[in-house]
């Protein structure tokens, strides 16, 4: 409820303690990360050109976000599966038959891509030898265009591509195109 220039290290520690002591220390990680860059954005506002000028307005000279620091032993887990859990969960999604086994293999055969930006693919974004992905993720705050992902479509995608209903707007769809899968 204060300012955002009157907010403390302090403050922010209380708050994450608040949501670590609940057990959520991955919570409480992506809190401090968000509140970091967020005030990262109010510090360099009045330097920076690419950031809306409303943000001036939190009169931000420092980062209080700064000196609180991350837990130890919490980070994103980027590498989830082992090469065994990975080699079962092919073996058990390449039989899969119609929709959900397709958009299954094609997830996986295309690297992993977050779900939300894959079952969002448009048909005017697939070529004979790619597929084009849009990645908003974190460009919003920053006024920038969101980032396009290009990923090459090797033989085994295209066949699994194939496997998808033909038509419409997009590429991953249960109504012939009329509207992605969620």
């Amino acid at each position: 409820q204060l300012p955002a220039h009157k907010v403390t290290p302090q403050d922010l520690a209380d708050l994450l303690r608040a949501v670590n002591d609940k057990g959520l220390a991955r919570t409480r990680e992506r809190v401090r990360t968000t509140l970091h860059r967020a005030f990262e954005l109010a510090v360099t506002a009045p330097y920076n050109d690419a950031v809306p000028v409303r943000f001036k307005d939190y009169a931000c000279t420092v980062n209080p976000a700064k000196a609180v620091p991350r837990l130890q032993g919490v980070v994103s887990d980027k590498n989830p599966l082992s090469l065994a859990e990975l080699r079962t969960y092919w073996e058990i999604i390449k039989t899969v038959p119609g929709l959900k086994g397709a958009v299954l293999r094609a997830h996986l055969l295309l690297g992993g891509q977050r779900p939300r930006q894959l079952c969002a693919a448009r048909r005017e974004n697939l070529t004979d030898h790619t597929l084009t992905l849009i990645d908003t993720k974190g460009r919003r705050l920053l006024g920038q265009p969101p980032r396009r992902v290009v990923l090459p479509l090797p033989d085994q995608v295209v066949t699994v591509l194939a496997e998808l209903p033909p038509g419409g707007e997009w590429v991953f769809s249960t109504d012939g195109g009329r509207s992605h899968l969620t």
